[in-house]
């Protein structure tokens, strides 16, 4: 049974949701997304894991203010959830924004993780394909001139600026991450491989897993592999 409640964090109100018990292990999930992505996710590491969904600010069920927010942002609203609910230490699993918020956590509180798994995260804007980043300044310039009109269009707006100019982790950054760190990627993502190369190659205790046959949605293409990964990772830390 899910246990559902919000928090206050500064100025707006963080969801979460949260199943099983054991081990504390966080789901982020990415720019657009909520906890519902994370559905295959959550029925299957809540059998032995105390699992946290969490909406980020201005996804979901979680509100958001008129201010742009940044990355350092959602992960500070982390810590708070964390510290809310008295978890010292905790996996943490991000897909894609969420990956990039759990690499700027770690850069910043290292102790408070005991491991940490990203899905298809870039360290830096020029880590994105080509292809993606067009379509996301296409999308927000697009967006920009109807979010004077729609709060639904200015929300989409914001989140396609966040993506648009951020984030930009820099290799010292990262050279501050001593756990270890899964970086998962598909055949297909809009990562490139030479950034999660660099990516890999500035984090002592990195591995890189690449899902064949998949993409930027592996979690729920290929949920099966995803979930195994995740979880042998898990236990070997």
């Amino acid at each position: 049974m899910a246990i559902k409640r919000q928090l206050y964090v500064n100025d707006v109100q963080i969801y979460y949701e949260e199943y099983g018990a054991g081990e504390p292990i966080i789901f982020l999930h990415g720019n657009g997304q909520n906890i519902k992505y994370f559905k295959k996710q959550i029925q299957f590491f809540s059998r032995e894991f105390r699992v946290i969904a969490v909406d980020s600010r201005g996804h979901g069920n979680s509100t958001d203010t008129n201010s742009d927010y940044n990355y350092e942002i959602l992960a500070d609203d982390l810590l708070r959830v964390m510290n809310s609910l008295k978890i010292e230490k905790a996996h943490i699993v991000g897909w894609s924004d969420g990956g990039i918020t759990g690499l700027i956590f770690a850069t910043k509180h290292i102790s408070r993780i005991l491991s940490l798994s990203i899905m298809g995260a870039n360290f830096d804007t020029k880590g994105l394909k080509l292809s993606v980043r067009m379509a996301v300044s296409l999308a927000y310039y697009i967006s920009k001139p109807l979010s004077f009109f729609s709060k639904k269009m200015a929300g989409y707006n914001k989140r396609n600026k966040l993506m648009k100019t951020q984030p930009h982790i820099t290799f010292s950054e990262l050279q501050k991450i001593t756990t270890k760190v899964l970086i998962i990627v598909g055949s297909n993502d809009f990562i490139k491989d030479i950034h999660t190369s660099e990516l890999a190659q500035n984090i002592e205790n990195a591995q890189v897993l690449v899902i064949k046959n998949s993409d930027h949605f592996a979690p729920l293409k290929k949920t099966k592999e995803f979930n195994e990964a995740i979880l042998k990772f898990i236990k070997q830390t």
